[in-house]
């Protein structure tokens, strides 16, 4: 069934979005009998992944040479695009009929190497059943894709990564919350350019494009603040750190949720960072600011599902008390709280008590709420010259309360 696979392949690179949607969504690389083949698959569909809504011309650019090469000579007779459209259902349909007969016939000879009792025969005749009427229902999906890599994006905090279990996963929604003057825009810029490869909005509401690359350059050219906000850096120094960051695109000029929705979709991103949520705004009416920000936050939550990127929306925290913050603190938190996949607060004893007898640069960081594994409390310095957070040295990472309490149920 080699050409019928080929024409799997075929079809996702020339058919339109909603096709392509359907399909990725639909196949597996391990249904393809043809490893080779599989593993062209299995990179288109990571790539389409990435930058959902790529066409096909994009997604046959992530092959390698040899790769496109061959799937030139292969599709030499393929059908054409609306044809391929037209036949998607029967070529779907044959496709997951031919990886059935496959799947049973490798029972087959799995229970034959064994004795098998009746209970075994029934549980194969019940599989021959299931995959006869669907490969693609939700538990096959998961099992044939359980071995494809899990995708996530790092922090470019060694500490903060390891909580997170390597980083933050795609298309998840996080929070970063801090009281105002804490450094949260520059925990944000550094989440973004720690990685130059990512392709990377920010949305900046509060702030110009113009600011946003101040601090940049202050942190990647590592010059003081104050001369790189007042473009007393040499010119070339300041291009050599913006043409580095080319995959970032910093917008000051969008406030509306349906706009940013609508960029998140059009752009193929790995993270979208918005500058601040409490100040984004919607073209609906609510009742309240607690209304709209759990609408905005919906919304992000379901853009970075579909597209599979990381969003991490900044968020103010409640002026009232001194003490360390939590997510109840988030301003109008109800939907935050609910829709955050990770929750990080930052904190500095100095911002609330300038004579404290700390050092002002001192910030305790608490993953306060990890969807997927452990919270805790880390100790980063921020330097306010250079516009950087940096992990202390020896740093040990603390438990949170919650977490010493709940230990025993975790699922790990």
């Amino acid at each position: 069934m080699r050409e019928l696979e080929i024409k799997i392949i075929g079809t996702a690179l020339l058919t339109e979005q909603a096709q392509r949607d359907r399909l990725f969504r639909e196949v597996r690389p391990s249904y393809f009998e043809d490893k080779s083949l599989g593993d062209i698959f299995r990179k288109l569909q990571s790539a389409y992944r990435r930058h959902p809504g790529a066409d096909g011309t994009a997604l046959f650019s992530e092959l390698d040479i040899e790769e496109r090469r061959d799937m030139v000579l292969m599709m030499d007779s393929m059908i054409s695009p609306a044809v391929a459209a037209a036949q998607l259902d029967d070529t779907l349909a044959a496709f997951r009929e031919d990886y059935a007969r496959r799947a049973i016939r490798s029972r087959v000879a799995e229970l034959a190497i064994g004795e098998p009792t009746a209970a075994d025969l029934r549980a194969l005749a019940e599989e021959a059943e299931s995959f006869s009427q669907s490969a693609s229902n939700s538990a096959a999906a998961y099992l044939s894709s359980y071995t494809d890599p899990v995708e996530s994006v790092g922090t470019g905090f060694i500490e903060l990564d390891k909580l997170l279990n390597g980083g933050m996963l795609r298309g998840t929604l996080a929070t970063v919350g801090a009281r105002p003057s804490t450094g949260k825009t520059t925990f944000a810029i550094n989440l973004a350019t720690h990685d130059p490869s990512l392709r990377v909005l920010f949305i900046s509401i509060e702030m110009s494009s113009r600011m946003i690359y101040d601090r940049i350059v202050a942190d990647k050219a590592d010059v003081d603040y104050k001369k790189s906000g007042l473009h007393r850096i040499p010119f070339d120094t300041v291009k050599g750190v913006v043409e580095r960051y080319s995959g970032l695109t910093v917008a000051d000029d969008i406030a509306d949720i349906e706009d940013i929705e609508q960029l998140i979709f059009r752009e193929r991103l790995d993270v979208v960072i918005i500058d601040y949520i409490q100040i984004v705004t919607a073209r609906r009416r609510f009742a309240d600011n607690r209304q709209r920000i759990d609408y905005i936050s919906q919304r992000l939550k379901s853009a970075a599902k579909k597209t599979g990127c990381v969003i991490v929306s900044l968020s103010q925290i409640t002026r009232g008390g001194k003490d360390r913050p939590t997510m109840s603190d988030l301003k109008e938190s109800g939907g935050l709280e609910q829709d955050s996949d990770y929750i990080i607060l930052l904190y500095r004893e100095y911002v609330n008590c300038k004579e404290a007898q700390v050092s002002p640069g001192a910030t305790t960081v608490t993953l306060d709420k990890n969807k997927f594994g452990r919270t805790g409390e880390l100790d980063m310095d921020f330097n306010g010259s250079r516009q950087r957070f940096t992990e202390a040295e020896d740093v040990i990472t603390r438990p949170t309360q919650s977490e010493e309490e709940n230990d025993n149920d975790l699922p790990f």
